[in-house]
């Protein structure tokens, strides 16, 4: 289930999954629209499976953006992987700003300041109080 912001006009901002593995990784998406609307979906093995809601501020998002331009994501390579490898997760982040849209793909052959970031952004966003959320 996929599930759109209210406002026609509110972009994705950044966006944070990890896919699966053969075993019990975690399998979450969470997606962060500019006005701090954001939207959690656990889908496997993960701490909560579901929906979720929660409302990030403007201050979180810049905060997410500074960490991003420290470690020039919008230069980084699109991906980092070993096709030869097949039980390993990903790690996606996607960030947009100012126009700029970047989508990363981490899985294998990662430098170190891009798994910090995603270390860092991963806890920084899962780490809220997310409501359960609703269709209806």
């Amino acid at each position: 289930v996929i599930v759109e912001p209210t406002s026609p006009k509110d972009s994705l901002a950044v966006a944070f999954e990890k896919t699966p593995c053969f075993g019990r990784c975690p399998v979450f998406k969470i997606k962060v629209y500019e006005s701090g609307f954001a939207v959690y979906e656990g889908l496997n093995f993960a701490e909560k499976m579901g929906l979720y809601s929660y409302h990030f501020s403007q201050n979180d998002l810049e905060k997410i953006y500074k960490m991003a331009e420290e470690i020039d994501y919008f230069n980084l390579e699109s991906e980092y992987n070993d096709p030869r490898v097949s039980d390993l997760p990903s790690t996606v982040s996607k960030i947009s700003l100012n126009e700029k849209t970047h989508r990363v793909v981490a899985r294998m052959g990662t430098p170190q300041s891009l798994k910090d970031f995603h270390e860092n952004l991963g806890i920084m966003l899962n780490e809220r109080e997310w409501k359960p959320y609703s269709l209806r």
